[in-house]
């Protein structure tokens, strides 16, 4: 079955609608996201979205320990593919077979250390600065 065919399942909406509570609860509605424990440059701040970070066809990909509370840039960068491979490193997105791989407790503390510290500038991720792409 497709992602979005699943998506419109009652199953899997009833499942998704009641892991959405504890997840907004944990991210007091702030962009979880984080790269090498930091917020990225073009992180909004507060979240608009819910990043799977399972694939949806894995029975746990409902689970609130699985989906994070991302912004609209911030979700977009974890699945562009020029960095997918870089997000399944930060272990913002996880393979059918990486269930062992559970929302480690150094990840979420580096969210929740990291709430309120300035977002890093693309010269400290090491990312081209604007002028030199242009």
């Amino acid at each position: 079955m497709s992602n979005a065919k699943l998506r419109k399942t009652k199953p899997f909406k009833q499942e998704f609608s009641g892991a959405k509570r504890p997840i907004f609860a944990r991210s007091r509605g702030e962009c979880e996201i984080r790269w090498n424990g930091r917020r990225l440059p073009l992180c909004a701040g507060n979240g608009r979205e819910f990043h799977h970070r399972l694939p949806l066809t894995h029975p746990e990909a409902n689970n609130p320990r699985y989906i994070a509370y991302a912004c609209h840039s911030c979700h977009l960068i974890l699945h562009n593919t020029a960095v997918n491979h870089l997000a399944h490193r930060q272990g913002w997105l996880l393979d059918w077979a990486d269930p062992a791989q559970l929302w480690t407790s150094d990840l979420m503390e580096a969210v929740m250390a990291d709430r309120d510290q300035p977002r890093v500038s693309r010269r400290q991720l090491g990312l081209p600065q604007i002028a030199d792409v242009a």
